[in-house]
């Protein structure tokens, strides 16, 4: 990590009328950043994406992402997007955690991935700290694969890093060695994705601060009950995907692709214009905000009718139930 001058960013006072509130601790310092990560999907290319687009002046700021090779088209892309100044591309895992600046490394793999690739690895927990993107690894799984020490408690494991000691040159040991749990979307490449987090972590709670901010879970039980609105990305997007398709077929416009790309834009641009009427208001003022006997009333009764509510519980139970590993989480059709 790298220390200039004197910054404070995160104290300024957020709009408490947005539907998110977070508390960020000052840093009376510019805290400047290089973080690896081990994996290069989507999520891994979304988080640097977000990282390195983030004003240089803000503090804490990564400046610089290492990212492993695979997968070669994320990893190609962030190069030619942010130069070689901002992103180096190793051929090896290894590589990264041997770069004595990396203090930070995100692990970006499925969970059976892990379970053969990070035994392999030599990590430094003296100098290192660990954010894990695996959904269905424990914090203990993550130690127990990366020969990080144990956690002195289950919970609040990280909110003893002493904001003073981040202000100061001579980091002390008890800022390593740190094992954190993060979820977030894709969006978090625009800022747009608050991230769950578990413990709570200071440090990561002010560098994820401008990429949509955090939620810190005080459970790993908490942060898996939390996760379920981001495992419901597939069946929002396909409940688009049949607003679409029945709008094409009741336009006639099933052969005319131009004309059917313009229903496209139409649903996507009117639902994003509704995610945004959610800002400053509850969801239900904004379910009771429609007109009593309009149109948009009379769907919410339809809706509630035809069972809508029920695939919803069937959905997330059926994801709560995979999560903790109680079952497949396919359900069947309720009635």
């Amino acid at each position: 990590m790298k220390f200039e001058g004197s910054f404070s960013h995160f104290d300024k006072a957020y709009d408490k009328s947005h539907f998110l509130t977070f508390s960020h601790k000052p840093l009376h310092c510019k805290l400047q950043m290089q973080i690896g990560f081990i994996g290069c999907g989507t999520i891994a290319t979304s988080i640097a994406t977000g990282f390195l687009s983030v004003d240089s002046n803000l503090s804490p700021v990564v400046t610089h992402c290492h990212v492993t090779r695979r997968s070669l088209s994320n990893s190609l892309a962030l190069l030619s997007k942010f130069s070689p100044s901002k992103v180096t591309v190793h051929d090896s895992a290894q590589s990264i955690l041997d770069v004595e600046d990396v203090g930070t490394v995100f692990i970006c793999l499925l969970p059976k991935a892990c379970q053969t690739v990070l035994p392999r690895l030599s990590f430094t927990p003296e100098r290192q700290n660990i954010v894990s993107l695996v959904s269905t690894g424990s914090l203990a799984d993550i130690r127990g694969w990366t020969s990080f020490p144990e956690a002195d408690t289950d919970t609040d494991t990280n909110t003893n890093t002493n904001t003073n000691t981040m202000e100061s040159q001579s980091q002390s040991q008890s800022q390593f060695g740190m094992v954190t749990k993060m979820i977030c979307l894709p969006s978090i490449a625009m800022g747009r994705s608050p991230s769950l987090i578990v413990p709570p972590t200071p440090y990561l709670e002010a560098l994820l601060g401008p990429l949509g901010g955090t939620v810190p879970c005080s459970t790993e039980a908490e942060m898996t009950k939390m996760m379920i609105p981001t495992c419901l990305m597939g069946p929002y997007y396909k409940m688009l995907k049949e607003v679409k398709t029945w709008l094409v077929s009741e336009v006639g416009c099933e052969g005319n692709s131009a004309k059917a790309d313009k229903v496209e834009f139409f649903v996507k641009e009117i639902f994003m214009g509704m995610a945004m009427d959610l800002k400053g208001k509850s969801i239900q003022d904004c379910i009771e905000e429609q007109t009593p006997g309009g149109i948009n009333e009379m769907g919410v009764r339809n809706w509630e009718s035809l069972g809508g509510g029920g695939v919803v519980d069937g959905c997330c139970d059926g994801v709560l139930e995979r999560l903790t590993g109680k079952g497949s989480g396919v359900v069947s059709a309720r009635k």
